[in-house]
C-alpha cells in the first residue's frame, strides 16, 4: 500500500497516474487531505495535487 489514511470520509487519493523512474515508482494523485483551511470537504473533493516517490520499488 502506498497511499492511505484511516479517515476515508475526509481523505482520499484519486486518479493516480504513475510510472517508473529507474528503480523508483513515481506517482501523482488528486488528493483530499488536511490543510490550514479545514481540509477537503469530502474524500473526493480534492484540495491538493500531490507527488510521491517510492524509492527502490523494483528492488522489493
Amino acid at each position: 500500500m502506498i497511499l492511505h489514511h484511516d479517515d476515508v470520509a475526509k481523505h482520499g487519493f484519486h486518479y493516480v497516474d504513475w510510472q517508473f523512474d529507474g528503480d523508483d515508482l513515481i506517482a501523482v494523485s488528486r488528493t483530499g487531505f488536511d490543510d490550514d483551511k479545514g481540509g477537503a470537504h469530502s474524500a473526493h473533493d480534492a484540495n491538493y495535487l500531490t507527488f510521491h516517490r517510492v524509492e527502490g520499488f523494483r528492488a522489493r
